[in-house]
Parts: C-alpha cells; structure tokens; sequence
C-alpha cells in the first residue's frame, strides 16, 4: 500500500476506513462503472477494496468529497501498470489535472510503465489534453 500524496490546491488520499466515505462515493463508483463494457458494480468494488486488490482514493477540498478514484495494479512478465477501474464526482476541471500528478506519482513510485483508464468519450476529451495518449483500441460486440 503507499502513502497519501500531496498535490496542488486539494488532498488526494488512499482509503484506509472504507466505511467511512462509502456512502458519500458509491453513486461516483456505480455511475463510471455503468457503461457497456462494464462488468463491475460497486459492491465488487467494495469488496475488492477491503480484499486489498483495489484501492480507493477520495479527493477533497476542504472537508468536502469532491471525487474518488478506484485503482488496481495490473501485472505481467513485461512490467507493471495502473489501472484506473473508476474515476468520477463533481466539478472535474477543479480536481483533473492534480488527480493526474496524483496518479502519475502514485504509477511511478510503484514502477509502472504507464496508467489507463477505460471510460465515456469524455473522458478521453479530458485526459488527451493532460498528455495522456489513445492506445490501443478495445472493439466489442454486446451479445
């Protein structure tokens, strides 16, 4: 597990007390995750957070919770990479860019070659002008 980060502006830190922001982060979570390619709901991920293979972290400003992001590290004979399985909450353009440093330093303190996010047009919009890059892309066919 790592440390709290600190960014610009606002606080970004990994849960410890789950139980403590669930109530205020869970819609955030069911509403990222509520997309054709999406076969988590946020139960899974509560329960993949207290399991240890998921992490949460909220992002306040002030006492308020303004957004949470759930990540998991994903591992391969290749490397290490961050996954982001859900971002969401309100008023993005306050919080995107530090929960991008935020990321990023998170990614390279745990050795990863890179950080993705699967998620609505919208957020590609956003990231692409963060520097991320499109990847490969992912077809489907909904059955």
């Amino acid at each position: 597990m790592t440390a709290a980060l600190q960014v610009p502006m606002i606080s970004i830190k990994r849960v410890d007390n789950l139980q403590s922001v669930w109530v205020d982060v869970c819609n955030w979570i069911d509403a990222a995750l509520d997309h054709p390619a999406g076969l988590l709901s946020s139960r899974d991920v509560y329960h993949a957070v207290l399991d240890g293979r998921m992490d949460l972290h909220v992002i306040r400003g002030g006492d308020a919770i303004h957004a949470v992001i759930v990540t998991e590290f994903v591992s391969g004979s290749r490397g290490r990479g961050l996954s982001v399985v859900a971002i969401g909450g309100r008023h993005m353009d306050e919080w995107l860019a530090d929960a991008d440093i935020y990321l990023e330093r998170l990614a390279t303190a745990n050795r990863c070659k890179f950080i993705s996010e699967m998620g609505r047009d919208g957020w590609r919009r956003a990231l692409l002008k963060l520097g991320w890059v499109e990847a490969p892309a992912i077809m489907m066919k909904v059955i």
